[in-house]
């Protein structure tokens, strides 16, 4: 980057600073396709590395107060650290998803399912994915540290800036009120969803 650059790119963030919209677009168009790319590399996947190029750059504008006084080179750093984590947290979570999925699927034998299995067993991932995401965020946030990322319960604790005994009666709370928001929905298969369903919940209760 040239010294002019470097100079440009410090101003802006000094204006960011100061919730200058202009300056964020700016920087936006600077970094962006270097971001998705960056992540593209990690994940492999275009439509989320554009997701996670856009949500690092939203952090930046999250945190414009801290940025006063920095210099283009530490934004430059920042901005690849940051998505450089988020890209390996995507592919963490990728794969215990995929590990739980498998986990599951193993059960279809047990039931006797039709050769439509996968489908339901699809569709019922997807409607607790879903249901997980409309809960309020503070449940929301200990079902996946404990069932999708699969933490223990002192960590969890720990990173909530909790005891492990309200981590245990907020997730006792969290999965029974995922479990009613569940059954009110009409589902073709209830024997199944209720062996998916304890077979993803069934520990830590």
């Amino acid at each position: 980057m040239s010294a002019q650059g470097t100079q440009n790119e410090t101003e802006l963030l000094m204006r960011i600073a100061r919730g200058d919209g202009e300056a964020m677009r700016c920087i936006f168009d600077l970094y962006y396709s270097r971001l998705r790319f960056y992540a593209l590399s990690i994940i492999e996947n275009e439509e989320d590395a554009r997701d996670l190029a856009q949500d690092a750059l939203l952090q930046l504008w999250n945190n414009r107060t801290q940025l006063a006084g920095q210099q283009a080179e530490n934004l430059a750093a920042w901005l690849f650290t940051i998505i450089r984590r988020d890209c390996l947290d995507y592919l963490k979570h990728q794969k215990v998803k995929n590990n739980k999925q498998d986990q599951i699927a193993s059960l279809v034998p047990l039931v006797g399912q039709p050769a439509d299995a996968g489908i339901i067993l699809t569709e019922v991932l997807s409607l607790i994915y879903a249901e997980i995401d409309r809960l309020p965020p503070a449940l929301a946030e200990i079902l996946r540290l404990s069932y999708l990322e699969e933490l223990p319960t002192a960590t969890i604790a720990e990173k909530l800036n909790t005891t492990p005994n309200n981590i245990r009666v907020q997730r006792s709370r969290a999965v029974e009120k995922l479990r009613n928001a569940l059954l009110k929905r009409h589902l073709e298969a209830p024997v199944i969803f209720s062996i998916i369903f304890s077979e993803i919940f069934r520990t830590r209760l």
